[in-house]
């Protein structure tokens, strides 16, 4: 009964410090989100998974999303903050479900399947006059 107990609270544990560290990642976007221009967005992907080699987030990807996975695609601007993901489901209803638990999750505004971020690239393009990204993410 007490081993039971123990591994109860650390989950309990574990729990509520994601949820601290959510709330810190979404407070470190509006802060950014304070500092942008107007018409402006920060383009930040997330580091690609290379075969044989373990996986290291983008710091700065990280430090703003606290997202782990590889070649995610995070967007922020005045207005909102977008985290485009690889969706595990093919399903579509599976995948609007995830979306929403990772959006819930992470405290994003927006997160989008991946495949539609072209597309909503190019949407947000139209009203943008400077894009901050990094050139060799770290």
């Amino acid at each position: 009964m007490r081993k039971l107990l123990i591994v109860l609270l650390l989950f309990l544990l574990t729990i509520n410090t994601f949820a601290q560290n959510s709330n810190e990642f979404k407070e470190r976007r509006q802060k950014l989100q304070n500092l942008l221009p107007d018409k402006s967005i920060v383009l930040l992907p997330a580091k690609p998974y290379l075969r044989g080699i373990p996986y290291k987030q983008n710091s700065n990807f990280y430090y703003l999303s606290g997202w782990n996975q590889p070649e995610a695609i995070l967007i922020v601007s005045k207005q909102f903050t977008i985290l485009a993901v690889e969706p595990d489901y093919d399903n579509p209803d599976k995948q609007k479900s995830e979306l929403e638990e990772i959006k819930k999750e992470t405290g994003f505004q927006m997160v989008i399947n991946k495949n539609q971020f072209n597309r909503f690239f190019s949407y947000l393009l139209k009203d943008t006059d400077t894009i901050y990204t990094e050139i060799s993410p770290s």
